[in-house]
């Protein structure tokens, strides 16, 4: 992490081991992705390795990249006027 106050909001946190799996971590959007996940579920440090070995942050920016396109279909289903009964 190169922000020193992001480092010290996370390292009331995160633990040292915490900080030793993200630093590998080549990509700073991943890392604060990890870390706040941390923070917000109470991950211990073999969570971490589970969710980063199933590669986590990448399930989930492929699922919010396909969601709008999902709902955009939905709201197209009802644009052609029906006329019933004439």
């Amino acid at each position: 992490f190169c922000d020193a106050e992001i480092v010290s909001t996370l390292s009331t946190q995160l633990s040292w081991s915490h900080f030793v799996e993200l630093l590998p971590l080549k990509n700073t959007e991943v890392k604060l992705f990890y870390a706040n996940k941390i923070a917000e579920a109470n991950w211990g440090v073999m969570e971490l390795r589970k969710q980063k070995a199933s590669k986590l942050f990448e399930r989930t920016l492929v699922a919010n990249n396909q969601l709008p396109s999902k709902i955009e279909e939905t709201k197209n289903i009802f644009k052609d006027p029906y006329l019933l009964g004439a």
